[in-house]
């Protein structure tokens, strides 16, 4: 099953630490291009200590995470046009 989205907006957080929101979104006319944000508000010291010791671990992630996306993008235009190996 398929399912097309054009905006997808996640939004949490933890309690202590500060609200998150999380939005990819479908940009471009004549060809598709990703929009990745994620916004996160510390709240406090815990909130800013906790923010600045993941940050490598989140770009990291996001940064794969639109990848796989790009390659999944990819893979099924592959197979829906039928020039998939």
């Amino acid at each position: 099953m398929r399912v097309k989205i054009e905006h997808l907006l996640i939004s949490g957080g933890l309690r202590p630490l500060g609200p998150t929101i999380f939005e990819v979104r479908k940009t471009g006319a004549d060809t598709t291009q990703l929009e990745q944000t994620a916004v996160f508000s510390p709240r406090g010291l815990t909130g800013l200590v906790y923010w600045y010791a993941l940050y490598p671990f989140h770009a990291w992630i996001f940064r794969g995470l639109i990848r796989a996306i790009a390659r999944r993008a990819e893979r099924i235009t592959e197979v829906d046009a039928g020039t998939s190996p």
